[in-house]
C-alpha cells in the first residue's frame, strides 16, 4: 500500500498547523530546563516543583482550548484547504491527531525537561532514537498492512506514548 499524494499532503499540512501552534510554547522548555537544574542544584525542588506544576498547568489549560479551537474549526480548515469531501474523514483525524500529540507533549513533557535539567540528557536522546526507530518499523509495518494514512498517524500516536512512559 502507498499513500496518495492527497493523503501526504493533508500529513504534511498537519505538520505546519502545529508548528504554528508550537508558537504557543516558545521558551517553556529551556525555562523547565534551567529552573530544574538550578533549583536542584540549591537543593530547592519543591520550587522546581512549583516551576514544573505552574507550567504544566498553563500548558494544559492553553492546550485544551486550541485543541478545542481546532476541532470546532474543522469545518472552517476543509475548506480553507479544499479539502475534497472524499479526504475529510482522513483530514479530521491527521490535523486532529497530530495537533492532540503535538499539544500534549508541550504540557506533559516537562518531564523529559526536568531529565535534561537534571543532566539525565542521554537517557532522554536514548528514548528519543529508540522510539523515532519505532515510530519508521510501525510506519513500515502499517502500511504494508494497508493502513494508509491511518496507519501513520497510529505510528505516530504510539511513538509519542511510548516516549511519554519511558520519560
Amino acid at each position: 500500500y502507498h499513500l496518495s499524494l492527497e493523503e501526504y499532503g493533508l500529513w504534511i499540512i498537519g505538520f505546519v498547523i502545529v508548528s504554528f501552534l508550537g508558537m504557543t510554547s516558545i521558551g517553556l522548555e529551556s525555562a523547565y530546563i534551567k529552573y530544574t537544574a538550578e533549583f536542584h542544584a540549591t537543593g530547592e525542588r519543591h520550587k522546581a516543583n512549583g516551576v514544573l506544576s505552574a507550567g504544566m498547568t498553563v500548558s494544559i489549560v492553553v492546550s485544551v482550548a486550541l485543541v478545542a479551537a481546532v476541532l470546532f474549526g474543522m469545518p472552517w480548515i476543509h475548506n480553507l484547504l479544499g479539502v475534497g469531501p472524499h479526504l475529510k474523514d482522513a483530514a479530521t483525524v491527521i490535523f486532529s491527531g497530530v495537533c492532540l500529540v503535538f499539544l500534549l507533549d508541550i504540557s506533559l513533557g516537562a518531564y523529559g525537561c526536568a531529565l535534561d535539567g537534571l543532566q539525565h540528557i542521554e537517557l532522554t536522546r536514548k528514548i528519543r532514537i529508540g522510539t523515532t526507530f519505532l515510530e519508521i518499523a510501525l510506519i513500515i509495518i502499517f502500511l504494508s498492512g494497508g493502513a494508509g494514512i491511518y496507519g501513520m498517524m497510529g505510528a505516530f500516536i504510539l511513538r509519542y506514548l511510548v516516549a511519554l512512559i519511558l520519560k
